[in-house]
């Protein structure tokens, strides 16, 4: 039987095994690199509300994630052998553009795999600006249409709404 310790590194290694006795035989042996495993190889759709989303990564070693976004945070950045929740924390979307990011999970300075974020721009609509009612108290439907908080933040003490506010759509 031949055994190997557990290979910790990005790279995968070889040796040589060299038997004597009346002749001279040898064993190559290779054994893999390290490596790692995502719940989530994405992309990761996200609403323009953001919100925080879990990962479990598996790795056969100490590992480091890099992300290329300011507008998203991943925690913790680094891990050990073993399994590990990763709790990923993406900002609301203010803009009206989508956007796109990325977190690159490596062990060692090799890259091992991405997950790529994308979010979605924000909106928020109105059904109608202008709502005309009679004399005799009455009733319109307003809808809202969107992908982020809102709330009300003014009206006259004689108007009231069901609803003062949401996340997403209403009527």
């Amino acid at each position: 039987t031949i055994t190997a310790i557990q290979n910790s590194n990005a790279a995968s290694r070889k040796a040589t095994v060299t038997l004597s006795g009346i002749l001279t035989e040898t064993i190559h042996i290779t054994q893999d690199a390290a490596g790692m495993e995502s719940t989530e190889y994405g992309p990761i759709e996200v609403g323009g509300g953001g919100g925080n989303y879990s990962l479990m990564i598996t790795s056969d070693a100490a590992w480091k994630a890099i992300t290329n976004g300011s507008w998203f945070a991943i925690s913790p950045t680094e891990g050990e052998k073993g399994t590990t929740a990763v709790v990923l924390s993406i900002s609301p979307n203010n803009s009206t553009s989508e956007r796109n990011g990325k977190i690159d999970f490596k062990i060692g300075s090799k890259d091992i795999f991405s997950v790529g974020i994308n979010q979605e721009k924000s909106y928020f609509n109105i059904s109608t600006a202008n709502l005309s009612i009679g004399a005799v108290a009455g009733s319109r439907t307003l809808t809202v249409s969107s992908n982020v908080e809102w709330t009300i933040i003014s009206k006259p003490e004689w108007i009231t709404t069901d609803i003062e506010s949401g996340t997403g759509d209403a009527s």
